[in-house]
């Protein structure tokens, strides 16, 4: 896609259905997915948060970039 007025883009590039990458001006964020094809992390130039999932498929943890865990019940 790009901006008619100044001409920046980005790329999206997407498999079956997820975000795999963008591209912007200010940088590349990439996804990966798990087998079940939930989120398990998305890196970009500021942040790289991974999340853990439980037996019933919904988010336990988030790891944030600086190593801290939130846990959710």
């Amino acid at each position: 896609m790009t901006d008619i007025d100044t001409g920046k883009g980005i790329d999206i590039i997407f498999e079956r259905g997820h975000l795999l990458e963008e591209v912007t001006p200010d940088g590349i964020a990439n996804s990966r997915y798990n087998c079940n094809g939930q989120l398990i992390e998305a890196e970009n130039t500021h942040c790289k948060p991974r999340c853990k999932y439980g037996a019933v498929g919904s988010c336990i943890a988030k790891t944030l970039t600086g190593g801290e865990v939130l846990n959710f019940v």
